[in-house]
């Protein structure tokens, strides 16, 4: 046991390594560390002493087996089992999937720095800024093979080729952007932003749970546990106040205040302040857990196993996606995340007659129209709205009664 507890202990050591020296999110490496030790159970069930390649397939083929794990989350314990390969290889550290990073080609690499300097100065997320060097650097580097070796050497031609060159059309947005800020450092003589192509978004309809369903979910919980005294704190951010994931897993002890019963954050996807009244449930669900406080770091919610760090996004959506299966909700052509429960609440506001604006500031949105977003599965009021179809006369009518044929 002790020698397999060493190798397989510094084999994922030095993959935690690689992670924190490429700068991966705190949580990616948690969530690592947690993939890891279901590896180390498994092992330890079957008496296994040392790590393989044969074992991290054994894993991963009875993990895929369970059918417990979501398509997201079976990936990313492949991606964790590749890692652990690599070192046994020796091969160097890989992104996900096996795909390095892409490197800019060294004459334009000052050219995009400044440009990311700029979105940064903007107030662009780290996560953005990450998005659009990504594009970038594809497209800088697309230039040559379309035989253009400089920039000044733009034309339509060219940067219409690139452009078709990209399978994902969320990179048009940032190639039009990227071309204007070329034009005002006039590297070009053109604006070359206007022929990029502008893709189309699809007319998403938000998911819904029903009240009941809502119900369901939150009385699955068992409330008597301190797991299910976490879990129902977090689901009832989600449900009654509409919380982002990202802002449940950074809520902090500071702000919360129990006796005004108020919460007062800075949400982490705008950059806004936000500050809600949390109703009873909610308020007495949050005081019975920090009750249990085991932590000085600061966060209210934790995992409940090793190494007990602030919980990560992740977590909370499979404690969303567990009770759901628990409350015998069918999901299975929904979406089952915590944005999932936060849409069930802007509906069911919009379909009680609450003011847009009202609702817009408890969700803690910027934009005035995003709230008309949850107007489309209002069928009550769309059903008042609905256009009676006129009666059918000439053609169409003999063809209805089968006396004329198309």
């Amino acid at each position: 046991m002790q020698e397999r507890s060493n190798q397989f202990y510094e084999l994922t050591e030095k993959v935690i390594q690689q992670l924190q020296e490429h700068n991966y999110l705190e949580s990616t490496v948690t969530n690592y560390r947690r993939f890891y030790k279901r590896v180390e159970k498994f092992m330890s069930g079957k008496g296994i002493a040392k790590y393989t390649h044969y074992v991290g397939e054994t894993f991963l083929e009875e993990l895929h087996s369970r059918k417990k794990y979501s398509y997201t989350s079976l990936n990313a314990h492949l991606c964790a089992i590749r890692r652990l390969n690599d070192l046994l290889e020796g091969n160097p550290y890989r992104c996900h999937h096996g795909n390095e990073h892409e490197i800019v080609d060294s004459r334009y690499v000052d050219l995009l720095k400044r440009f990311i300097e700029e979105c940064r100065n903007k107030g662009n997320s780290n996560d953005t800024v990450y998005a659009k060097q990504r594009w970038c650097t594809t497209f800088l580097n697309q230039l040559e093979p379309h035989g253009c070796t400089d920039i000044s050497m733009l034309s339509t031609t060219i940067v219409t080729k690139v452009c078709l060159c990209f399978k994902n059309k969320d990179a048009y947005p940032v190639i039009r952007m990227f071309l204007r800020f070329l034009y005002s450092e006039s590297l070009t003589s053109i604006d070359f932003s206007g022929i990029v192509p502008k893709a189309k978004k699809p007319n998403v309809i938000p998911t819904t749970y029903l009240i009941k369903e809502i119900q369901a979910l939150e009385s699955s919980i068992d409330i008597s546990t301190i797991t299910g005294q976490r879990n129902i704190a977090i689901l009832l951010l989600a449900t009654r106040i509409g919380l982002r994931s990202g802002d449940i897993a950074k809520l902090r002890y500071d702000e919360i205040d129990l006796h005004s019963g108020e919460i007062n954050l800075i949400q982490e996807k705008t950059k806004i302040p936000l500050s809600v009244r949390m109703p009873d449930k909610l308020k007495n669900a949050l005081t019975t857990h920090i009750k249990h406080k085991r932590y000085d770091d600061g966060y209210v919610f934790h995992s409940l196993s090793a190494p007990y760090s602030r919980i990560t996004t992740n977590i909370i959506r499979h404690i969303v996606n567990d009770h759901l299966n628990m409350a015998g909700i069918d999901h299975a052509e929904k979406k089952h995340g915590p944005h999932a429960l936060r849409s069930s609440l802007a509906t069911s506001m919009v379909n009680d007659d609450i003011p847009y604006e009202t609702i817009r500031k408890i969700l803690g949105h910027t934009d005035p129209d995003a709230i008309k977003h949850y107007a489309k599965v209002d069928i009550k009021h769309l059903r008042e709205y609905a256009i009676a179809a006129p009666a059918a006369d000439g053609s169409f009518l003999d063809f209805l009664y089968g006396r004329r044929s198309v």
